[in-house]
């Protein structure tokens, strides 16, 4: 995944569906500090209601400083 569509999937993450879903998981378990592959890994869990979202939101909650923004992106 290019860095362009990540700003494309931040920018639009109405776009995540299960295409991504893999992708995002690669980068998550590849660089686990990037917040930014936390935020739209989480969001694709949510969006597609998958089962593991609620054990990867706390995985992803401590990689997150800001939980606040996480919150916010995850419902709007």
């Amino acid at each position: 995944m290019t860095a362009d569509q990540i700003i494309q999937l931040m920018q639009s993450p109405g776009n995540l569906n299960r295409e991504t879903l893999p992708l995002l998981k690669e980068i998550v378990e590849r660089y686990p500090a990037f917040e930014t592959g936390w935020y739209l890994y989480l969001k694709n869990l949510k969006n597609l209601n998958d089962s593991l979202f609620e054990q990867q939101l706390m995985l992803g909650a401590l990689r997150i400083q800001d939980r606040r923004r996480l919150y916010l992106f995850l419902n709007q």
